[in-house]
């Protein structure tokens, strides 16, 4: 193999990470492609990548990316993680395109365990993504299991963690203090786990009355975007309750409807406590990957809503990003109430 052909390599397989980024990567069986787009002038080598990366048969994927549909496709996994769980794609999507649609890829998982893995594997792949194109990842979170979830597996992953910025999706009008603060919950469970100094640590001032954090936190945002319309955050962390909301957007409330601010703030929350500020709609539907982490029976309705009913109007159902990816991890007790699962 010569200088080129090993350069030729090498790229096809940061193609083939792209286009399997949300795949653990173990013991892939099955993949259903379409054909077209150049795909078969390149699965040779994709195929010589990958099973030497995966230890599988290269005519696994070669028969694989044969198919003519685009559709669902199942991962076995090796030894404990669960051999259940599935990932389905849009009908007809092209390979190319698939990672710039909003159409959900949905992930439904047997353990808590496994969700943990799950997002170390891919919050580790979009990081590195993210320092390779700008040296920078600015990553996004939220509260309620996800700190749990990420306490478990981020302190393991391979990262740059001095070219990580993390900000709030939303965060509550309390001290730092008070075990309703998301960053002290973050503080508490993760940062003495992974090396992030504090300066990487964006967040808001919990001194100020809401509408001034909400305008102070948009000033912080804004000097790490700057000369940005919309701030394009790499990767958003959220999670939903069991009313469908996402952040501090509840369902039928008007900042539903804000259209010209990056962040919001409100003073009657429907869940305590009541002074809040949150990203708005047009900020969350601009960034590069948003994934949702649900669990429990008690989201299955919401759940269902979001994914199945075309003309939901909860808020969680209103983040589909315009020029990104957008995945939900489940526990099997949240998709209990899925169609397909």
């Amino acid at each position: 193999m010569n200088e080129s052909e090993r350069e030729r390599g090498e790229s096809l397989w940061c193609c083939v990470q792209d286009f399997f980024f949300h795949c653990c990567p173990v013991s892939l069986i099955t993949i259903i492609g379409q054909e077209g787009g150049g795909i078969h002038k390149r699965i040779g080598w994709i195929s010589y990548r990958l099973s030497c990366e995966l230890n599988f048969s290269p005519g696994l994927i070669m028969g694989a990316v044969k198919s003519r549909s685009y559709g669902t496709y199942r991962i076995h996994h090796n030894n404990d993680l669960d051999d259940n769980a599935t990932e389905s794609w849009p009908d007809g999507a092209d390979v190319e395109e698939q990672t710039t649609m909003a159409k959900p890829s949905i992930r439904v998982c047997k353990s808590e365990d496994e969700i943990s893995r799950f997002l170390g594997f891919i919050v580790e792949k979009k990081a590195n993504e993210a320092i390779r194109k700008s040296q920078r990842f600015k990553i996004g979170v939220s509260g309620g299991s996800l700190p749990d979830f990420l306490a478990k597996t981020l302190p393991s992953i391979a990262t740059d963690w001095s070219k990580w910025l993390v900000f709030f999706c939303d965060e509550r009008l309390v001290p730092f203090t008070d075990p309703e603060s998301t960053y002290h919950v973050y503080n508490e469970k993760l940062m003495g786990q992974i090396p992030l100094q504090d300066e990487q640590i964006v967040r808001i001032n919990p001194n100020l009355s809401a509408a001034a954090a909400a305008s102070d936190y948009a000033g912080k945002i804004a000097q790490h975007f700057p000369n940005e319309e919309l701030p394009r955050f790499d990767m958003l962390l959220l999670g939903m309750g069991p009313d469908g909301h996402t952040c501090s957007l509840f369902p039928e409330h008007k900042l539903l409807q804000e259209q010209g601010l990056w962040v919001a703030s409100l003073t009657d929350s429907p869940k305590p406590p009541p002074s809040r500020i949150t990203l708005t709609l047009p900020v969350l539907n601009n960034c590069s990957s948003a994934v949702f982490v649900c669990t429990g029976s008690g989201k299955a309705e919401a759940v269902k809503d979001v994914l199945e009913n075309a003309k939901s109007r909860l808020p969680s159902a209103l983040v589909r990003p315009h020029s990104g990816e957008l995945h939900w991890v489940l526990d099997q007790s949240a998709a209990e109430k899925l169609s397909k699962t």
